[in-house]
């Protein structure tokens, strides 16, 4: 079962001369403010960063040329983040049970380092990965990066998952909190891997994308979250609904790909207007929290839907999505 306790802050420690390096697995949290996995993977020794391209996902019925541009600009950025900082992304191909072992081996890593994916679709492959890296080995670690509160802090006294959101909101209020993790200056990285080259949008389906796309990459996200909070981040419950207003954060793709911490969104809220109470009127950080996408399929299982039968055993098995409207 992976590791998911980790509520205490994540520091990365000065490494053991001659130490293994370790894989920083990156899929939707590309940057390198605030994430646990990047701390705890410098802590180990040398760092080597990964990105594979899945062609189960690039060849998807759901293709967007939009959400493929954003997505191939941000891993860009990050990969110059990461060259600035000592090391580079690396770009691989293929189903990641046989990549990410093909480069923990090339790398000569001794631990696979990834944030949490909370999705039954993203848990399952995570665990053959877990298993194929352990033939070898090499260790898989999952820690926190993507919530503000993990979904085990925010259950029922009886380990249930809250079907109203009051009581979710009082128990997610007193849910322990990490600290916030600055971005390293630098980070060692392996050298004598071949970095590979991020793909074309034409050879991801991503042809005709609109031409005014919002800048991407994480400096990008830092910039409007800064524009947000200039704005008036304490009115946001009222003027996130009035439309001649520009009242809404703007950041929805930001935190989607992990460009930002929702946790540092959340510290950025003024204490004086109630602090973390105030996100209350924040649809981003209500069910959000642990509903983005696809809940834990045990928690799923334990949250009956007012659903037929077909659609219910649909969602837990992460076919479909259990839908949570929001605005940001």
């Amino acid at each position: 079962m992976l590791d998911v306790s980790h509520t205490a802050p994540v520091n990365a420690a000065s490494p053991a001369a001659g130490a293994a390096p370790a894989v920083l697995w990156f899929r939707r949290d590309l940057r390198g403010h605030d994430l646990p996995a990047l701390s705890a993977a410098m802590a180990r020794g040398a760092v080597a960063p990964l990105s594979v391209f899945d062609a189960k996902l690039i060849g998807g019925r759901w293709a967007s040329p939009n959400r493929w541009s954003f997505l191939l600009a941000s891993l860009s950025s990050l990969d110059s983040e990461l060259h600035a900082r000592g090391t580079r992304l690396h770009i691989r191909f293929g189903d990641p049970v046989d990549a990410v072992p093909a480069f923990a081996r090339a790398s000569g890593a001794a631990a696979v380092l990834v944030s949490r994916d909370y999705a039954p679709y993203g848990r399952r492959p995570d665990a053959r990965v877990a298993a194929a890296l352990g033939k070898d080995g090499v260790s898989f670690e999952a820690l926190p990066g993507q919530l503000i509160a993990e979904p085990e802090q925010v259950q029922t006294k009886a380990g249930r998952c809250y079907s109203v959101f009051s009581p979710y909101h009082r128990t997610w209020l007193v849910a322990a909190r990490r600290t916030v993790l600055p971005a390293p200056d630098a980070i060692a990285g392996v050298h004598g891997l071949e970095s590979g080259v991020l793909p074309s949008l034409a050879e991801v389906g991503g042809a005709g994308a609109a031409a005014q796309l919002i800048p991407a990459g994480e400096a990008a996200a830092r910039s409007r979250l800064a524009a947000w909070a200039a704005r008036g981040i304490s009115d946001y419950g009222n003027a996130r609904n009035l439309l001649a207003v520009d009242g809404t954060s703007r950041l929805s793709q930001d935190l989607r790909f992990g460009l930002l911490s929702s946790l540092e969104v959340l510290h950025r809220w003024p204490p004086a207007n109630g602090g973390q109470g105030s996100c209350r009127a924040g649809e981003w950080c209500r069910f959000d929290d642990v509903h983005r996408g696809d809940v834990l399929a045990g928690l799923l299982r334990a949250c009956p839907l007012r659903r037929t039968a077909s659609r219910t055993r649909s969602v837990a098995a992460g076919q479909r999505r259990h839908q949570v409207a929001t605005r940001r």
